[in-house]
């Protein structure tokens, strides 16, 4: 289920910049998207002398066999100009899978609660932080906004991961969607973001 959040009175509408991040470099996005998987996937691998696999695949899922990952979304598509054919005039969806190997799954600590200034939690720091980086030493990411190119990739804004952690075997679904402003739904104004729970 995707959960949105609603505005309150007082809080300020802002349209996230992100995504220009992507624009320093003249690189495509499609470029853009296998640099920052590749790059994740190396500074996560488990033993440094070892190779890391990433793999891509491009498929295409039934609209109705996806409808679970989509509950609560096309709402918000809707509200925002995002809605496109793909979810209205024909019966599957085209995917792109990125999977990699070899690495040590988005580790650590989940919940904020347990988060301290000093933790280092790779599944909080995917998920949760925005232009805050948390790697150190020779890891190659360091602005924290790299990540932004899955949801501008993506003609929903929207992705989904699926991580199996190897240090406690947990797998574990999360999602997170990021569009380029706010918008209105049923007469209420929610966030950009939102995450799939």
């Amino acid at each position: 289920m995707w959960r949105f959040y609603e505005l309150s009175e007082g809080m300020p509408e802002r349209a996230p910049r992100e995504a220009e991040f992507f624009n320093l470099d003249n690189l495509s996005y499609s470029d853009s998207l296998v640099r920052e998987s590749i790059q994740n996937s190396l500074d996560a691998r488990v033993i440094e002398s070892d190779p890391v696999k990433v793999v891509y695949r491009f498929g295409s899922i039934s609209i109705d066999h996806a409808g679970q990952y989509l509950d609560g979304l096309k709402e918000h598509l809707e509200g925002c100009g995002l809605l496109t054919s793909c979810l209205t005039d024909i019966c599957t969806m085209p995917f792109l899978l990125i999977e990699d190997f070899g690495t040590t799954g988005l580790d650590g600590l989940i919940n904020r609660s347990d988060i301290t200034e000093h933790t280092k939690s790779n599944y909080y720091n995917f998920w949760w932080r925005e232009g805050i980086s948390k790697k150190e030493g020779y890891a190659v990411g360091r602005w924290g906004l790299g990540k932004t190119v899955y949801h501008v990739c993506s003609s929903l804004r929207s992705f989904w991961g699926l991580t199996t952690r190897y240090d406690d075997k947990r797998t574990l679904l999360y999602g997170k969607s990021l569009f380029p402003k706010t918008h209105r739904c049923d007469g209420k104004v929610y966030d950009y973001s939102a995450y799939y729970t």
